[in-house]
């Protein structure tokens, strides 16, 4: 009986300790979501004849924070920003852009903050937001759209009905579990003939659940940065498709035992594979316990362990935490340029060979190839239940970094938090921590006018705190005290300009923010020939000319872009600490008045005219590509060895088929890099700026025979040719 008695006693400590669980678990919960529920009963609590108002007011804030709510899931967390971009080079920048000439930007949640030829040392970064930044960004956003919703509150005017406010829009967004609320304080009062109400408390609930949907994304992240499943699923490409085959990739390591010069590649038509096979590949990419993830049963006649590996093992993101209600999709768009290198020899890539005579003659080609390669992968988030069936999206981007065959080494492991759902507010940002002195911030251009509009912010460490937007290109405020910060000003039509600023004490200070005057300007471009160099000898009394493998710059004219050929120029402007660098954008397509639709597209276009560019150091690199028509061609050159004792002479083909550039393989025709400093004064009345580089002139190798694969090898010494004529590659700018 004691015994029976002592297991009663655990029995009911154990009841305790669940209900006491329980309790505990019910008290946090209601203490996260407590203060929404009494805001609530607040705001059911109207006269009847106020009512109809307080319905409207509660539609335009439930329409207006679902768009913001959608707006941000189309931006990675963004109703707006202002991360650095680079339209030519997506790994560059800290967002990409959806599509050519598209006004959306999506911000990388995981990307290397370094420069795409680091290879050890390198950082990363990321710029997802937190969950109570994309709380204040909806309050913002509401603050400013709201108002267009309620129109005056003009549908209340036919019946005698006249709505105004008596304060200000005060928003409150609080993400919960399940649910988004939306809390607003803003005074109106109703007025009736002699009846008057006053309204003040409202509030709306989004059927979204984006605590979900943020925690999923964010697991996603962590697993990318901490184990680097793109960079493994691309070296499993490589390994899969690379093999000692021209219309195959290059193989990380392999051999072979032929004559001849082996098999070779351009690196170009190399990178364009990459892209079409990251294209085909990336989507296959599928994430554990979500709605759409399915395990892909092998076809017949298939190697069930081969296949099991290709695309479900290897394609197979493995979050843990069950996510059944939304889908998780991946994509690889090709005109989100990667950055590709290969170890090639130029353009030209080929085996290291060696032959040795004994009784026979035999060749051996090794083959190694080491990738580096970084890419922008797009992560969509689908939800379709989400607003009553309408359904939500939400987007952002993860990069790949793969070098030297290897995932690219980072300094520190990423440190992604769960977010609390409570509401917290940042001392930096308290408005009760600006004990600073009142401080003057002027914004204005470099050629002295106001920017009005522009964003001041305020940066202390880690913390970023907005202070307000300028007025004729001043703002008065007070600032929290701090040591090492910066000031920074933003605007749309300027790149950010930032000033280091202490605030150590109630001293009144003044500090003057330059942006930089933005000039538009046409470009244009001309190139100076390298070719091939010719020498002499006499037969008899004949002069006999004949090419020499050596090949150096015509300086003796510059020439016109040809029709079919096209010119990327970008622009780089070196930035300070804590500034965004700024990248320019041209395309030049086609001889000047004349575009051909292969290199320009249907109907023929470049981006030429209007270059937005602003005085500053800039690095300057030209790429040019040649679409030939008919095509240049290098055909197989018949050559010999002779044989040993006993062997005889031995022949063969190199290459052993035509490489062939046209429409669908361009030619990698020119390229320089250069830093080059453009001032206010070259800017202003100028018309347009005319750029120059270096082409390959293959095509003036006449005849075709006189082609030999070893001319492609001039394509690496770019370079050294841009260093030894420089002074010719100078910008000119044209009034």
């Amino acid at each position: 009986m004691a015994k029976k008695g002592q297991v009663s006693i655990f029995i009911i400590i154990g009841i305790i300790l669940i209900v006491a669980i329980g309790i505990y678990i019910y008290v946090t919960r209601e203490r996260v979501l407590a203060p929404v529920e009494a805001e609530r009963v607040r705001a059911e609590v109207v006269p009847a004849e106020a009512r109809p108002v307080q319905e409207f007011v509660q539609t335009c804030l439930y329409e207006t924070a679902k768009e913001a709510f959608k707006r941000l899931g189309e931006r990675g967390g963004y109703t707006e920003h202002t991360l650095r971009y680079n339209p030519y080079e997506p790994t560059q920048g800290r967002a990409v852009q959806f599509a050519p000439d598209s006004e959306l930007k999506v911000p990388f949640w995981w990307h290397m903050n370094a420069d795409n030829k680091c290879v050890t040392d390198c950082t990363f970064a990321s710029e997802q937001p937190s969950l109570d930044t994309i709380e204040r960004q909806v309050d913002l956003y509401i603050k400013k759209k709201l108002p267009e919703c309620l129109n005056e509150f003009r549908q209340f005017r036919q019946q005698q009905l006249f709505v105004a406010p008596t304060g200000e829009i005060d928003p409150d967004t609080r993400i919960s579990t399940g649910n988004v609320v939306v809390l607003l304080s803003y005074p109106l009062e109703a007025r009736k003939a002699d009846e008057r109400h006053a309204l003040k408390e409202f509030v709306t609930e989004l059927p979204l659940n984006f605590y979900e949907i943020y925690m999923l994304a964010t697991n996603i992240t962590s697993i990318q940065a901490e184990h680097a499943f793109l960079e493994r699923k691309t070296r499993s490409f490589i390994s899969v498709f690379g093999r000692v085959d021209s219309d195959a990739l290059p193989p990380e390591s392999g051999f072979q035992v032929k004559f001849g010069r082996g098999v070779t590649w351009i690196k170009h038509n190399v990178e364009q594979k990459m892209r079409e096979m990251l294209a085909s590949y990336i989507p296959l990419l599928k994430v554990t316990y979500t709605r759409n993830y399915r395990y892909l049963e092998p076809p017949k006649g298939i190697d069930r362990e081969l296949y099991d590996t290709l695309y479900n093992r290897d394609f197979t993101v493995p979050v843990l935490a069950p996510n059944f209600g939304h889908e998780v999709k991946f994509a690889y768009l090709p005109w989100w340029k990667p950055y590709f290198n290969l170890n090639c020899n130029g353009q030209l890539c080929q085996p290291e060979g060696f032959s040795n005579t004994f009784n026979i003659i035999f060749g051996i080609q090794r083959y190694n190839f080491a990738y580096d390669i970084s890419y922008p992968v797009l992560v969509h988030i689908t939800n379709k239940e989400a607003f009553g069936g309408e359904g939500y999206s939400f987007k952002f981007f993860l990069e790949a970094n793969l070098r030297n065959n290897e995932p690219l080494a980072k300094l520190e492991p990423p440190f992604f938090e769960i977010p609390d759902l409570k509401e917290k507010t940042t001392l930096l940002c308290d408005p009760a921590q600006r004990t600073g002195g009142l401080f003057t911030i002027n914004v204005r251009t470099s050629a002295g006018l106001p920017v009005s509009d522009a964003e001041v912010l305020y940066r202390c460490g880690e913390e970023v705190c907005s202070i307000g937007a300028t007025v004729n290109g001043r703002i008065v405020e007070r600032l929290p005290r701090c040591f090492g910060g910066f000031l920074t000003a933003s605007h749309a039509d300027y790149p950010n300009a930032v000033k280091p600023t202490d605030v150590l004490d109630d001293s009144v200070q003044t500090a003057d923010l330059i942006m930089t005057t933005p000039y538009d300007v046409n470009v244009s471009v001309k190139k100076w020939l390298l070719k091939k160099q010719q020498g002499t000898r006499q037969v008899g009394n004949r002069t006999i000319t004949y090419y020499i493998q050596a090949w150096d710059v015509d300086t003796t004219a510059v020439v016109n872009q040809g029709s079919r050929e096209d010119t990327i120029i970008m622009l780089e402007r070196k930035g300070m600490p804590f500034e965004d660098p700024v990248t320019v954008f041209a395309e030049v397509c086609g001889a000047p008045f004349s575009k051909a639709p292969i290199p320009c597209g249907t109907p023929p276009d470049d981006a030429s005219k209007n270059i937005r560019i602003y005085p500053g150091d800039y690095h300057v690199t030209v790429y040019s590509f040649r679409y030939p028509s008919p095509s240049t061609k290098i055909p197989p050159d018949r050559r010999c060895v002779s044989g040993g004792l006993f062997s005889r002479r031995r022949c063969f083909w190199v290459p052993d088929k035509p490489i062939i550039f046209d429409t669908k393989n361009p030619l990698f025709y020119g390229n320089v890099e250069f830093d080059w400093t453009v001032t206010d004064e070259m800017l202003q009345g100028a018309k347009g700026i005319e750029f120059y580089y270096i082409a390959f002139a293959l095509e003036r190798l006449l005849p075709s025979s006189n082609r030999k694969i070893e001319d492609l090898e001039v394509l690496g010494n770019f370079p050294s040719y841009t260093e030894k004529y420089r002074e010719l590659l100078e910008p000119r700018i044209i009034e």
